[in-house]
């Protein structure tokens, strides 16, 4: 299995990637694409699974107490970007890549962003932090919802 998710990176990795993505997250997506490759599972799906994971990851930054619930959603977060990564590459490795799922999977991206923005908006309301202005706000300061909007 090894060989052939080395092959399906090979085959399928970017260019011009990030350093992250290059050494560790592409090589992880290159083993669940080499899982899934003969599967019915399809590239809009894991753009649909990536995004469905971190609307739960948004939840964990609001929902759960600000201690645990920062480091519950960063490996949420870590989990849809790895399908989201993954989704790509399926479409590559299987030569069905199109303009269509490059705009899907960029719209997903666009909400996701919204959602973190969002999710940390509240988390930093709840617990307190450094705000825009670089001074420290305590819990329940309007303006960290305020820089969330914004």
């Amino acid at each position: 299995m090894l060989g052939r998710a080395k092959a399906i990176y090979l085959a399928t990795r970017k260019r011009n990637d990030q350093l992250f993505n290059k050494y560790f997250m592409r090589p992880l997506a290159a083993g669940v694409v080499s899982l899934l490759s003969d599967t019915k599972v399809m590239p809009d799906q894991l753009t649909l699974t990536s995004t469905a994971v971190f609307v739960v990851a948004a939840g964990l930054l609001v929902g759960l107490p600000p201690e645990t619930g920062l480091w519950w959603a960063i490996l949420a977060i870590e989990i849809s970007f790895l399908f989201d990564c993954s989704d790509g590459m399926l479409a590559r490795h299987r030569k069905i890549a199109s303009v269509q799922g490059h705009l899907f999977d960029f719209f997903t991206d666009e909400v996701k962003a919204v959602l973190l923005v969002g999710g940390l908006g509240v988390h930093l309301w709840r617990r307190g932090g450094y705000g825009i202005d670089a001074q420290l706000w305590p819990a329940g300061a309007a303006g960290s919802l305020l820089a969330g909007i914004g």
